[in-house]
């Protein structure tokens, strides 16, 4: 059974927080019936864009898979700004 979209959303949320206190969930979203979830980020004090994040997550999947697929997403984001900012 999918995750509900509470729990994806509060999951993502402690993800960010423990990955980079500039960041922010701001929302996560699914349509329809579907398991896909994005979850929407805010970087906090932004004065460059992007200043939103967008990653997309299933949810059909462990809280451990979904914590991790989170994790990996949100890094492979903040490795891309950290190398625009160059």
């Amino acid at each position: 059974m999918p995750l509900n979209l509470d729990d994806a959303r509060r999951i993502a949320t402690e993800v960010v927080a423990a990955t980079d206190s500039s960041l922010r969930v701001v929302g996560a979203a699914t349509e329809g019936g579907s398991n896909y979830t994005e979850i929407m980020i805010s970087v906090v004090n932004c004065h460059a864009e992007p200043c939103r994040i967008s990653i997309g997550v299933g949810r059909d999947v462990s809280e451990a898979a979904f914590r991790e697929a989170v994790g990996d997403q949100l890094r492979r984001h903040i490795r891309e700004r950290e190398s625009a900012a160059r």
